[in-house]
């Protein structure tokens, strides 16, 4: 049983490190979310680079900004959560190795 828990651990390490390489990005961030976030950008840049100060131009600009903003930090809240999942795997991997160390120490006949 040690063993085996010692293996998983390694194997889950494994997997922890290479998350970001076997989960594709699509999983936490889709082409619609991408196509959103381009189409936020492109407002925003149209809308600070507009010098035609109509009355509404203030309440365009903030509101441009403000759905920007939002779709800004859900990509950075994506990212680290892609991050975070195989640290996560890669710690999980870790406590198991502890704990098959711990248990084969415990099962091991005194002398």
């Amino acid at each position: 049983m040690p063993a085996a828990l010692m293996v998983v651990g390694l194997g889950l390490i494994g997997l922890g490190w290479g998350w970001n390489a076997v989960v594709p990005t699509k999983a936490y961030w889709g082409p619609e979310q991408a196509e959103e976030y381009i189409a936020a950008q492109a407002d925003l840049h149209s809308k600070t680079h507009d010098h035609d100060r109509a009355g509404d131009h203030e309440r365009e600009f903030a509101a441009a900004r403000e759905r920007f903003v939002s779709i800004s930090q859900q990509l950075d809240e994506a990212r680290v959560a892609r991050d975070r999942i195989g640290t996560y795997i890669a710690g999980s991997g870790i406590l198991l190795i502890l704990v098959g160390i711990g248990l084969h120490l415990a099962n091991k006949p005194a002398s």
